[in-house]
């Protein structure tokens, strides 16, 4: 792409008339321009970067280089005297006076850090240099074939005794997992699976609070279910994100390819979702609705994609670095952002592309 082609790209962004596909092409454009490794950003925050020397920061902090800050935190962002501008211009314009920003204490973001249990039994740490472990029906192992020690599950071969396992992500972790039958999950921070050694009788079930993605092993003949927060999710074979947090009133699942049928609270209420369809169920009730799934799964790919209330960003945020956030009566945490953002930055430089996206918010850590 040149630079005429470039800049009507970046006309028509401004204008709100790209395509999805136009879009893509401005970022991987702009992706190009220096560092490989980059965080993929708004194309003009980037400008601004460029301007006043900040690339440095969108360099990746390697997994083996990761700590984990067990201290509560308190993150407090703080609106500037500014008016709330609409979408465009926050993603778009950015300040000159980089001084506004509140330089925060260091906190690395999160890596592979998971348990895994016996549910009511013995648990263990998992490895953090590991991502995957796999169940086989005889043995469980990581996806390297080395071998889990250090937990006993029953006997020296458990394909014969059938256990009720969890594996738990903290806030911070992630981890994924292959069930007995071939199906992945992938589970975002602060979640739990409950999933069974191997799956017998005519169903496949498991249970998620949290997030965590699916991706299904098809088996006509035996459904995969998923329960989470009072709904329950049917399945044959497809990939589907399940969102459940029990700090958040709402449960979503979002479906990318294949179908799924949803059972909601004691009417019974069934729902079935086509792929780009997201089902939304509160208090007992379910609609659904047509989503962009690029956001709602940009945390299995390693990074964060804001479009959303800003409330909802930092929701994600403070799950994944471990920190509590606090918004000052000021702040109107409806107000929309837009962009793309690497999970492997320390919060200091998330914090400060947030900050040139919208230059009217202010941040601070503190410990408490």
């Amino acid at each position: 792409m040149d630079k005429d082609q470039a800049s009507a790209l970046l006309d028509k962004y401004r204008r709100g008339e790209c395509t999805p596909e136009e879009e893509r092409m401005l970022f991987d454009a702009f992706n190009r321009v220096s560092l490989p490794d980059r965080a993929p950003l708004s194309a003009k925050a980037y400008e601004h970067w460029e301007a006043v020397g900040l690339e440095s920061i969108h360099r990746k902090i390697a997994r083996k280089e990761r700590r984990i800050l067990h201290q509560w935190r308190s993150l407090v962002a703080a609106a500037a005297l500014l008016a709330v501008l609409s979408v465009a211009y926050l993603f778009l314009s950015t300040p000159t006076d980089t001084g506004k920003y509140i330089k925060a204490s260091d906190v690395l973001p999160g890596g592979n850090r998971a348990t895994l249990s016996v549910v009511g039994g013995p648990s263990l740490q998992l490895d953090s240099n590991q991502t995957n472990i796999v169940i086989d029906g005889q043995h469980i192992a990581y996806a390297d074939n080395t071998p889990i020690e250090g937990l006993s599950l029953g006997k020296d071969n458990f394909d014969d005794d059938l256990l009720l396992l969890a594996l738990t992500t903290p806030k911070g972790g992630t981890y994924q997992i292959t069930l007995s039958d071939g199906t992945q999950v992938w589970l975002n921070a602060a979640s739990t699976l409950q999933y069974p050694s191997r799956f017998d009788g005519k169903e496949r079930r498991v249970e998620i609070s949290g997030e965590a993605f699916f991706s299904v092993a098809k088996d006509p003949k035996r459904p995969f279910r998923v329960i989470s927060n009072g709904q329950e999710i049917e399945v044959l074979g497809t990939e589907f994100n399940v969102s459940a947090y029990p700090d958040e009133d709402v449960t979503k699942t979002t479906l990318l390819t294949g179908s799924v049928r949803l059972c909601v609270g004691t009417t019974g209420t069934n729902i079935s979702l086509i792929p780009g369809e997201q089902a939304v169920s509160k208090a007992g009730s379910i609609t659904k609705q047509e989503v962009d799934t690029g956001p709602i799964v940009a945390w299995k790919e390693g990074y964060f994609k804001l479009n959303g209330s800003l409330q909802s960003i930092m929701a994600q945020i403070g799950r994944w670095y471990d920190v509590e956030v606090v918004f000052e009566r000021n702040v109107d945490a409806s107000m929309e952002l837009v962009g793309e953002i690497s999970r492997d930055v320390k919060l200091s430089d998330i914090l400060r592309m947030i900050n040139e996206i919208d230059g009217g918010l202010k941040f601070s850590v503190k410990e408490i």
